[in-house]
């Protein structure tokens, strides 16, 4: 393999963090050739695509793009990334469930909340002038 500068990954950049599931594109003048997407020396897949998305674990991350045209030229072209297991999109999604369901059980809850703690001052009115006679 010959690490000429022909290919290039477009994103994550170098030393980003992210968040897993990942998607990593690149670009490349040989648009007729066959990825194979190596992360930590393990082969996770290959793709005839420009881009490709795949699971990873947490922690620092080397991801390797190889690419071979159809006459055996092989070029590659690797970034380092941190990956954070926090989804990306999981803490604005939870947020917004959360405030959804908030919303929709507020009318439904609130009115007995508010009923009960009515009763109990009620209760607690009359046992105080039933200690007073």
């Amino acid at each position: 393999m010959n690490p000429e500068k022909d290919i290039t990954i477009t994103s994550p950049n170098e030393n980003q963090k992210t968040s897993s599931p990942i998607r990593i594109t690149w670009d490349e003048e040989n648009k007729e050739t066959v990825k194979t997407i190596v992360v930590d020396s393990n082969i996770i897949m290959k793709t005839s695509g420009e881009y490709a998305e795949f699971e990873l674990k947490a922690g620092n991350r080397k991801i390797t793009v190889f690419s071979v045209d159809k006459y055996g030229k092989g070029l590659y072209t690797s970034v380092d990334v941190f990956v954070d297991k926090t989804s990306a999109t999981a803490t604005p999604l939870t947020i917004l469930v959360t405030i959804f369901m908030i919303l929709l059980f507020i009318p439904k809850i609130l009115p007995k909340v508010l009923s009960k703690k009515s009763k109990m001052k009620k209760q607690e009115k009359t046992k105080k002038e039933g200690e007073k006679k």
